[in-house]
């Protein structure tokens, strides 16, 4: 999946490819969710590469990045996530 944007730098480049894997079954189980991983987060308005940093509100998740500011996402608004297994960079 390629990357655009800068939020997640340096970690994670505008340009770079991420490989990710499905997260099956996370709904009602938000606490298990790794905050120190990095998720691909699907919602009907935008896709976003961010960490979880706080899934355990029963409403919504906190997310963040290197570069933004930290932001609410209504859990009912995501549609699917994944983690994030690998980065590519170009040489």
């Amino acid at each position: 999946f390629p990357v655009v944007g800068v939020s997640m730098e340096p970690e994670i480049h505008s340009g770079d490819v991420i490989g990710i894997s499905p997260i099956q079954d996370y709904f009602g189980q938000w606490e298990y969710l790794n905050t120190t991983r990095i998720y691909l987060i699907i919602t009907p308005y935008e896709r976003m590469v961010k960490y979880i940093t706080d899934p355990t509100h029963p409403d919504y998740i906190v997310c963040s990045s290197p570069n933004a500011a930290p932001f609410r996402v209504p859990k009912t608004d995501i549609i699917q996530l994944f983690t994030v297994r690998a980065i590519a960079r170009r040489l």
